[in-house]
């Protein structure tokens, strides 16, 4: 086992994991004083490397997640780290559930997006375009790419005139040129799945979302 020490606590991992690849258990290990009790700690801590240049990402870590039972564990944890060598770092306490869920919610993302974008670039094959210039192009016209804030409020439907008239037209123009848009399929399904559990679930109270119709009223001079 390998240990590092921070405020008191020593957190405890295999040896044979490299200290560049912590998506793993670790157990926070309270050091004792004289006469003192020892308690253990488990938090969880996910890693977000990519596979060519881990060493480096870890070195220059972007985001960082701690997970744990109780705050002083995830605390001690967050302390092995120091300052960050004074860099800036996005960094989240929360409970490990939930840092376990994060990892694989990340990883899940990435892959469904890349599967979107071979989806979009078979279906303009098909069609004669060019679809890496027309996902290079989306990359910028499509809000959910650069605006982070955008669609990661659940519990609601997509919703307007754009979403819905969009994806419905897409799909039967591609099922009726037998070109596969089996994603696009989910995503509709997916909605009007949402729809039925918004009105079951989200309470009349709730603050709508802004993917759901607004009634806007503009006013001229």
């Amino acid at each position: 086992m390998d240990r590092l020490q921070s405020r008191g606590y020593e957190a405890v991992f295999p040896q044979d994991i490299p200290r560049h690849r912590l998506d793993v258990t670790i157990i926070c290990v309270n050091t004792p004083t004289v006469g003192g009790a020892i308690s253990l700690s488990r938090l969880d801590h996910p890693e977000f490397l990519r596979e060519s240049s881990a060493a480096a990402d870890f070195e220059q870590a972007w985001i960082k997640v701690y997970g744990g039972y109780d705050a002083r564990s995830r605390r001690a944890l967050r302390g092995l780290y120091g300052t960050n060598g004074g860099r800036s770092v996005t960094e989240y306490e929360t409970d490990i559930r939930t840092a376990e869920m994060v990892k694989y919610a990340s990883n899940i993302y990435n892959a469904t997006k890349i599967s979107f974008t071979n989806e979009m670039w078979n279906a303009c094959r098909q069609l004669d375009i060019d679809g890496n210039e027309v996902m290079e192009i989306v990359s910028q016209s499509a809000e959910g790419m650069w605006n982070p804030s955008y669609g990661i409020k659940g519990g609601f439907p997509y919703g307007g005139s754009c979403l819905p008239k969009d994806t419905l037209a897409f799909e039967s123009f591609a099922r009726d040129r037998d070109i596969a848009v089996p994603i696009l399929q989910k995503v509709i399904e997916v909605n009007e799945r949402m729809q039925r559990v918004a009105t079951q679930v989200v309470p009349k109270a709730a603050e709508p979302s802004s993917a759901l119709p607004v009634a806007v009223s503009v006013h001229g001079s």
